[in-house]
């Protein structure tokens, strides 16, 4: 129980949670504890200098802005040299390229230029690993397949379902929290009276479906029959008599803050902070094994750190960073720091959670990553991971390598090692060496 405790600390949550203790069923021994992934994203890339480690490969330590993870170091992989290769060789507004093309190695279908959206040009990897873990779950499949949390992305997707098909981000912790543990709360008279009515929603549905499909040409009628194959899935998860979980902490409701997708600055620390926490609750819960955290949309047009004192917008510290500009080179390097902070604070709270013969750390793969390096640049790109039962304390330096190869060795890491290609075949150099 003292677990839990430190668990509901963590996540800033008091007594009024504990009633909510067991909810869901805990997974006893290392063999039976399921594989996790959390992919997290900041903009803009790092100061360099205080990113990097210090020392060499066989003795080093972690940099200024790393240093919130020293108590991790022990299950952490800081990795150097990668590239967005596939976004390299794209023309268009390199924030959305880099964004949009970080999870997918694929291309941008469509590019709407500097402030304007995108379309993906195929399957994000988080998706892919997604949908391998649930097929080989079979019956034992959480709710989820994936999860797609945000603060201030502003629409702009880091995940994708498949070409043309952006998985955007849920930007209010609030409505966030209301569809994913709503449910939990009901009472058995509730939750019959919502399953009847999603039954009666999926046959309408169909209906639609098979109504419109008639007038429809070949592409259109296949967007539809994904559809169609979403319900079956939805459906076949319904029917499946789950036990309550035992080990889950359902976390108090988070506050509701005005315009929530589109923030006040002084707001942003608050959503980072509540979203943190359903994003813990969520795989502590085992509802589901993959998730997404996206700080920032491709641009962060607009941000400003202010509850860090810093009133320059972050965009444009992040174009002085890296060069002659100290002022801006120390703020930017001070904002990198806080996201490794709040970083930090999530794979805390996921340490916290006592599971088979580790943490819920131990079985969660935690990359925290950058689209971009230093001064807009898609190579050498700023990547961490922790956690997952990686062997830690390594520095990996890769030359220029694709980062499709990353996607691909953590594929193979986490049991699905049978997606052994990945976006463009052209950047495809096969898994990472070395990693895993």
């Amino acid at each position: 129980m003292s677990s839990r405790r430190q668990f509901l600390r963590t996540l800033g949550l008091g007594a009024a949670a504990a009633p909510w203790i067991p909810l869901l069923p805990s997974h006893a021994g290392a063999d039976g504890s399921p594989r996790r992934l959390l992919i997290v994203h900041f903009a803009h890339g790092v100061a360099l200098d205080r990113w990097r480690p210090q020392g060499n490969a066989s003795a080093w330590s972690l940099g200024e802005s790393l240093a919130p993870l020293q108590p991790f170091a022990d299950r952490l992989v800081q990795l150097e040299g990668l590239v967005n290769a596939v976004g390299r060789a794209q023309i268009g507004d390199v924030h959305n390229i880099a964004l949009g093309t970080l999870l997918t190695a694929t291309a941008l279908a469509t590019d709407q230029g500097a402030g304007g959206h995108y379309l993906p040009g195929g399957p994000s990897i988080d998706r892919r690993i997604a949908e391998r873990l649930a097929a080989s779950a079979g019956r034992t499949a959480p709710l989820y397949r994936a999860l797609h949390f945000g603060v201030r992305t502003q629409g702009f997707a880091l995940s994708a379902e498949d070409r043309n098909l952006p998985l955007r981000a849920d930007d209010d912790p609030a409505a966030a929290y209301a569809r994913v543990f709503g449910e939990l709360a009901l009472d058995p008279d509730q939750r019959e009276a919502l399953t009847v009515a999603r039954g009666e929603a999926r046959d309408w549905a169909r209906r639609r479906i098979d109504a419109l499909s008639k007038d429809l040409g070949v592409e259109d009628r296949e967007k539809l029959e994904r559809h169609r194959a979403a319900i079956d899935v939805l459906e076949a998860r319904a029917l499946v008599d789950r036990p309550l979980p035992s080990s889950c902490v359902m976390p108090s409701p988070p506050p509701v803050i005005d315009a929530a997708s589109h923030p006040a600055n002084a707001d942003v620390p608050a959503l980072v902070d509540a979203t943190n926490g359903l994003v813990a609750a969520a795989l502590a819960c085992d509802l589901t094994r993959v998730v997404t955290l996206q700080w920032g949309s491709s641009g962060n047009d607009g941000l400003r750190h202010t509850w860090q004192g810093i009133d320059a917008d972050y965009h444009s510290v992040a174009h002085l960073a890296n060069g002659e500009d100290q002022v801006a080179h120390e703020q930017f390097a001070a904002s990198n720091r806080w996201y490794v902070e709040r970083f930090a604070a999530l794979v805390a709270a996921l340490d916290a959670v006592d599971e088979g013969d580790g943490t819920l750390l131990d079985h969660t793969t935690c990359v925290l990553l950058s689209g971009l390096s230093v001064v807009h640049d898609l190579s050498n790109l700023p990547v961490v991971i922790v956690g997952g039962g990686l062997e830690g304390n390594r520095w990996l330096q890769h030359d220029g390598e694709s980062l499709t190869g990353l996607w691909l060795a953590l594929a193979g890491h986490l049991g699905a090692g049978d997606i052994e290609t990945f976006g463009d075949p052209e950047y495809d150099q096969g898994p990472l060496a070395g990693l895993v």
